[in-house]
């Protein structure tokens, strides 16, 4: 059900359409130059104001509240992009650790990786679709809380199926392989502390 009366949805437009553009130069200037990645922010900014009712959308009161927002979502996505290069940092750091053989190819880190990853995709695909499709959203960075929301559950159904995840996944890859469910297990951990 909508909560926006029409006067008020007709605001909203009105704001959607006076505001955007601005919004998107302001973290372009400012904050993310990629266009694509500004707009998404600008629009989940609207759409947040507008989902928890925030403010009436009155076109002359309405901007700060926007700017405010749209620099909180651009915080969040920096942050995001930080931690995901820290993981990668590590991982290619662990990589680097590892004894590497030039005789053998089989032990050229890139080959390893690039195993690790597919027995974790491998893994992945043979789990139940709630696990599956829970497990991948983590793994793509999105909140334990967020996830939640988005699927009508409880913050800790999504630890549970977590650690039910990584129970068949031990099953699938092996329980000798435990590498790749380290590496599993430290990806997710720095999701779910978020």
């Amino acid at each position: 059900m909508d909560l926006f009366g029409r006067d008020e949805e007709q605001a909203f437009d009105d704001a959607f359409h006076a505001y955007f553009a601005i919004l998107v130069a302001f973290v372009q200037k400012y904050l993310i130059k990629d266009r694509h990645t500004a707009e998404t922010i600008v629009i989940d900014a609207f759409l947040d104001i507008r989902k928890k009712k925030q403010h009436s959308f009155r076109k002359d009161g309405i901007l700060g509240l926007l700017y405010l927002a749209v620099k909180r979502d651009c915080i969040d996505y920096l942050r995001q992009q930080n931690k995901e290069e820290e993981k990668h940092r590590l991982f290619e750091q662990w990589v680097s650790e590892q004894p590497f053989d030039a005789e053998d190819p089989l032990n050229d880190p890139k080959v390893v990786e690039s195993e690790l990853f597919q027995k974790l995709r491998n893994g992945l695909e043979q789990l139940p679709l709630t696990q599956k499709e829970i497990m991948e959203a983590l793994l793509d960075g999105n909140k334990a809380k967020d996830i939640a929301r988005q699927r009508g559950i409880k913050d800790n159904t999504v630890s549970i199926t977590k650690k039910n995840s990584i129970k068949n996944l031990q099953r699938f890859v092996g329980r000798n392989d435990t590498t790749i469910l380290l590496i599993l297990n430290f990806l997710l951990d720095e999701h779910l502390k978020n």
